[in-house]
């Protein structure tokens, strides 16, 4: 009798296993329904010309002032030539800026915390731009001017709902 409760219930953590996978994927599958991939992140295999024109023109601009001009991530600005770029790198910086075409600097993201801070992902979200910080704040950025709107201790980047 024991040997049939053992199958019965290996059989059910399989089927739990087996729903929390599909579970996930299917909530991969929406979010990038939710937010079409017009972006680059660093990891996805080569990095497309535009990001190596950016980080070249950052190098060139600013090579002695930033840390890093490595970009992790690339946004496109609704109704402007200017990118928002959040620049890779493992020490606290205000490393997401809003930059020209020309790789100029418009603005450095505030950070919503003063010391050892740095944003770990940016995405526009419901036609904001959302940046998630090592201290775990999500803020909401003024993309005209990289200032702070408003911040919350999240422990995800984004609760999508």
């Amino acid at each position: 009798m024991s040997s049939d409760l053992i199958i019965i219930y290996t059989g059910i953590a399989l089927a739990i296993i087996i729903v929390a996978i599909a579970a996930y994927f299917l909530q991969q599958w929406l979010i990038l329904r939710r937010f079409p991939p017009r972006i680059y992140t660093s990891g996805q295999g080569e990095a497309p010309a535009e990001i190596m024109y950016f980080e070249e023109k950052l190098e060139a601009n600013y090579g002695n002032e930033l840390p890093t001009t490595k970009i992790r991530r690339l946004l496109s600005i609704p109704n402007s030539a200017d990118k928002i770029i959040l620049l890779d790198d493992k020490k606290p910086f205000q490393n997401l800026l809003r930059c020209h075409s020309n790789g100029w600097i418009v603005w450095r993201g505030q950070l919503p915390t003063d010391t050892g801070d740095a944003y770990t992902f940016v995405e526009w979200h419901d036609h904001e731009l959302k940046a998630f910080s090592i201290s775990c704040y999500l803020a909401t950025l003024d993309p005209e001017k990289g200032e702070i709107i408003s911040y919350e201790f999240a422990k995800e980047p984004f609760r999508l709902g």
